[in-house]
């Protein structure tokens, strides 16, 4: 029996011209539909229980180091008074609630809103229920570009460019053409290849100097770039720090990734059934971390710091919690603590899979670059 979303896409292909629909618009349907999408399902998403694990998950070091940040952020600031945190995609709000707490005898605290961009329903109630004793000093909003110019802000995101929709590519008899999505006889999903018609991404392919055999896949993820200027241009005064999936171009695209970077993510496996049961897993592409940093310079961002999360963390103080424990007990809160670090900072772990890109406009970066230089 065909599932209700299926039907919705079935639906949709059989109206579009040529009888396919781009795979962007698939993957949005399959993520974002406010019914039958991925992110509006109620059952939970992130840890044990879910399909994938976060950093803030792996106990609450990450939310401690990057509090600390926070406030060489807000020393930063131009102006004076009050300045907001601002966090897309924040998921069941861990972050934030690391973030808050290790903020909460700072003196840049009182002066803090904490702003929640979240599309989901569900996500917003399970960020209403951790976040609730922090009163009114957390807001939830779709729109927060009237926060931008109005008071200096940090914006946050992780693991959010790389669920945004993207285009996929293939190469066939010498030339770039975009993957769509049909319906066939036998009652599926399968891919069909159609010319680019959409000029953002024609630019775009038309930029490419290299030549990559026959039947390279690659993503283009043009709604990255569209985020990002909306952010630079209300953006007055602050930053933008990126934690993401990816890397540099020559990492995530060519003929060493031949299929692209494309999955899905359920119960803690990885696989490519893109098709099987759409909205019942997570999909997922790498953050071109070159387009970022390309795309923020012409939307007037200056480069603070790229890296991975393990040269990141080791930079911004995370070794300085370990701590040196003789209690047998695997479970004690030392033990635990020095195992989330590892795990945070390894190559086997997160540290070298996630990349961090921060980005900043209107600001007095030298104490900022200098910490994350020398790691003091």
């Amino acid at each position: 029996m065909m599932r209700p979303l299926e039907k919705i896409l079935v639906e949709e292909i059989s109206r579009a011209p040529g009888g396919s629909i781009p795979f962007i618009r698939f993957m949005e349907l399959a993520l974002y539909h406010p019914l039958w999408g991925y992110y509006q399902q109620k059952w939970p998403k992130w840890g044990k229980h879910g399909d994938y694990y976060t950093s803030p998950m792996v106990g609450d070091v990450f939310g401690r180091v990057m509090s600390g940040v926070l406030e060489t952020m807000h020393r930063s600031f131009c102006r004076t008074g009050s300045w907001a945190v601002v966090e897309f995609g924040g998921g069941d709000g861990r972050w934030a609630e690391q973030l808050l707490e290790g903020l909460r005898e700072s003196a840049a605290f009182s002066s803090l809103t904490y702003v929640m961009v979240e599309t989901s329903a569900d996500h917003r109630r399970r960020q209403r229920e951790r976040l609730a004793r922090f009163g009114s000093k957390i807001v939830w909003t779709e729109r927060p570009e009237a926060v931008f110019s109005s008071v200096p802000c940090v914006i946050l995101s992780n693991e959010l460019i790389d669920a945004f929709p993207v285009h996929r590519l293939r190469k066939e008899n010498g030339q770039w053409r975009e993957i769509h999505i049909s319906w066939d006889e036998r009652r599926r999903l399968h891919e069909v290849t159609r010319p680019i018609t959409d000029p953002a991404l024609l630019r775009y392919v038309g930029q490419w100097q290299e030549s990559w055999p026959d039947g390279t896949e690659t993503e283009v993820n043009t709604r990255a770039r569209a985020w990002l200027n909306q952010m630079a241009e209300n953006l007055w005064e602050g930053y933008i720090v990126t934690f993401d999936y990816g890397g540099r171009e020559k990492e995530v695209r060519g003929p060493h990734r031949p299929q692209g970077t494309i999955r899905c993510y359920s119960r803690h496996h990885v696989h490519r059934r893109l098709y099987d049961d759409p909205g019942e897993a997570d999909i997922t592409a790498d953050v071109n971390f070159d387009d970022l940093m390309r795309w923020g310079r012409k939307a007037g961002l200056e480069t603070v710091w790229y890296g991975t999360q393990s040269r990141f963390l080791v930079a911004t103080g995370i070794l300085r919690l370990l701590t040196e424990h003789h209690d047998p007990d695997p479970f004690s809160v030392s033990a635990r603590r020095n195992r989330s670090i590892r795990h945070l900072v390894l190559s086997e772990g997160m540290g070298e899979r996630f990349r961090v890109l921060i980005q900043a406009k209107g600001v007095k970066i030298d104490e900022l670059a200098e910490r994350l230089r020398t790691g003091e």
